[in-house]
């Protein structure tokens, strides 16, 4: 809509500057030097006052034109979207995916101080089994909060493209 009321406003702009030409050539134009000046003066200001009308015309057509988009716009307007009920929905998905991240970087620094517990057993060649099944829980422990955090991510995007889909349907 804003295209439209630009090139409106330019046309008008265009066609002001126009008609304040002619009617300077008109107004310091007087009979007999026109008289003087020829018949390629007053013809020229023939063709400027015909294409003066033109524009004048096609500018009406344009200003019949945006009347109608407008009224149509207007009868086609989209119901008005809850937009504070759109963000408290975001901010629940963003929070619930950034809880599931947080609990995955939890799990991964508890599965690298494991994994350097480990290290430092087998340098000093102590096999501790508890630490191997403390690794072993912790590893599935992440897969589990990757996952998680992989369903919310999905959650998301799905939520997303309901309303695309249902639109399209």
């Amino acid at each position: 809509m804003s295209d439209t009321t630009e090139l409106e406003n330019r046309i008008e702009a265009a066609l002001d500057r126009i008609a304040f030409r002619v009617d300077k050539i008109k107004t310091t134009t007087d009979a007999p030097v026109v008289a003087e000046a020829g018949p390629d003066q007053s013809d020229r200001i023939a063709e400027l006052t015909a294409a003066l009308d033109e524009e004048r015309q096609a500018n009406a057509q344009l200003k019949a034109r945006i009347e109608t988009l407008k009224s149509q716009a207007a009868a086609s307007a989209v119901p008005a979207i809850d937009v504070d009920a759109l963000e408290q929905a975001h901010a629940a998905k963003l929070a619930k995916m950034d809880g599931q991240i947080q609990k995955l970087r939890g799990v991964n620094d508890q599965l690298r101080a494991n994994n350097a517990k480990m290290r430092d057993a087998i340098k000093d060649g102590i096999a501790e089994p508890h630490l191997i099944n403390k690794s072993m829980l912790t590893e599935l422990e992440a897969l589990r909060a990757t996952r998680g955090a992989d369903k919310a991510e999905l959650d998301a995007i799905i939520d997303e493209l309901k309303p695309l889909i249902e639109e399209g349907a």
